[in-house]
């Protein structure tokens, strides 16, 4: 079975400055959320992360439903730059949280599928190249959504206020809606 996985994450660090592995290990960076769904199905789950750990102290167990699909050692995980969902998971899920190991050799990387295809790397390329259409394009709002919510901030009351647009709405609620449209592709 292929799993399609999307980890979103806030940082005090940034992860371009630092690099993934500092970032991934940086006692601040938790996971907001992970989607993850079945390839071609639409069933799709998205863990509200943000919630499960609301202090740093905190460690969310591992939901059950996620905990079948990690000790079915025939599922298969995928993610688009499965380095960073394999370090996220790694450094913080499984070391920080205590869940399960996933091996590596269990995760699939559709962005370097994509490079060997001598395809475009960058995912809305990507989608765009492949002429998929529909709910499959990629969400123009996901960059502001994500910058909005993960983007190193210097203070706990602007990251708060960073949960909602310039209309009031609920950034996080965007973003999880997001996620879960990437995972359905």
């Amino acid at each position: 079975m292929d799993i399609f996985t999307d980890f979103e994450t806030r940082s005090e660090v940034d992860l371009m400055d630092v690099g993934l592995a500092n970032y991934a290990e940086h006692e601040s960076t938790l996971p907001l959320m992970l989607a993850y769904g079945i390839r071609r199905k639409q069933k799709q789950w998205i863990l509200d992360l943000d919630a499960m750990a609301a202090t740093p102290a905190m460690r969310p167990a591992c939901p059950d439903d996620f905990l079948a699909l990690v000790d079915n050692a025939e599922v298969i995980f995928h993610a688009h730059n499965a380095a960073f969902e394999i370090m996220i998971y790694e450094f913080i899920c499984r070391r920080r949280w205590g869940w399960p190991d996933i091996p590596v050799s269990r995760w699939r990387c559709t962005m370097a599928k994509a490079s060997a295809a001598n395809m475009p790397k960058q995912l809305a390329r990507l989608v765009k190249r492949l002429a998929l259409g529909g709910d499959v394009q990629k969400d123009e709002r996901g960059k502001f959504l994500i910058q909005a919510l993960s983007v190193p901030t210097k203070c706990q009351k602007t990251a708060k206020k960073r949960r909602k647009d310039k209309d009031g709405n609920d950034v996080f609620k965007m973003v999880l809606t997001k996620a879960g449209k990437e995972v359905k592709r």
